[in-house]
C-alpha cells in the first residue's frame, strides 16, 4: 500500500532562544512541509496510526505580529512569562527571544511553546547592548510592548494585565512598539 507522509525540511529560519538562566535552549525554527511518498509493510501499520495521531494532536504555532517599530536593524528581543507571581522579576521568563527585523513590522512564528497561558514583554534593543535602557525613573527609554497590546501609564502592566490563553483556537497576537 502506498501514502503519503509529511517530512519536515530543513528551517527557513532559525533563531537561538535561552532559559531562565540565560543558557541556550531549543531553536525556533519556521518550517516548511514536503510531501514524500512511503511504503507501509507488514508491522507498520501501528506507526502509521502512531503519525496519524500525532499530526492530528500537532498544535498550531504562535504567530506574532509586532508592528511600528523605531529600527530596521536593532533587534526585538522578549521574554515569555508563565507565572503570575514572577512576572517581569529578571531571570523569572520562561524563554527569550531574540530577532532582527527587515523592516518596520516583524512576524514571528513560534514553534516550541506549549498551549498555555503567558504574558510577554517585548522591546527593540535600540544600542544592541542586550538590555531594556531606563531613565532614573525606572521608564524604559527604549521602545517596548506588552502582550495584549497594554499600554501602561504609570507603572508596569500586571501578568494578569498582559495575560493570554494560547490554544488551537488564539494562535495570534498583534503588538504595537511604543515608547
Amino acid at each position: 500500500m502506498s501514502v503519503m507522509f509529511f517530512q519536515h525540511c530543513s528551517p527557513a529560519d532559525t533563531v537561538e532562544t535561552t532559559d531562565a538562566q540565560g543558557q541556550p535552549d531549543s531553536l525556533v525554527q519556521q518550517e516548511e512541509d514536503e510531501l514524500v511518498e512511503g511504503e507501509v509493510t507488514d508491522g507498520a501499520t501501528e506507526t502509521l496510526e502512531k503519525i496519524k495521531t500525532d499530526e492530528a494532536l500537532k498544535q498550531k504555532p504562535l504567530l506574532i505580529s509586532i508592528t511600528n517599530l523605531k529600527s530596521t536593524t536593532a533587534p526585538v528581543i522578549f521574554s515569555v512569562y508563565a507565572n503570575e507571581a514572577t512576572y517581569l522579576d529578571p531571570g523569572a521568563h520562561l524563554k527569550t527571544y531574540r530577532f532582527v527585523p527587515k523592516g518596520k513590522t516583524l512576524r514571528i512564528r513560534l514553534t516550541d511553546l506549549e498551549f498555555g497561558t503567558y504574558s510577554i514583554a517585548f522591546y527593540q534593543d535600540m544600542n544592541d547592548n542586550g538590555r531594556i535602557d531606563k531613565n532614573g525613573l525606572g521608564i524604559p527609554n527604549e521602545p517596548y510592548a506588552f502582550s495584549n497590546d497594554i499600554r501602561p501609564k504609570l507603572r508596569a502592566p500586571s501578568f494578569k494585565d498582559c495575560k493570554f490563553v494560547y490554544s488551537s483556537k488564539k494562535n495570534i497576537i498583534k503588538v504595537k512598539m511604543g515608547k
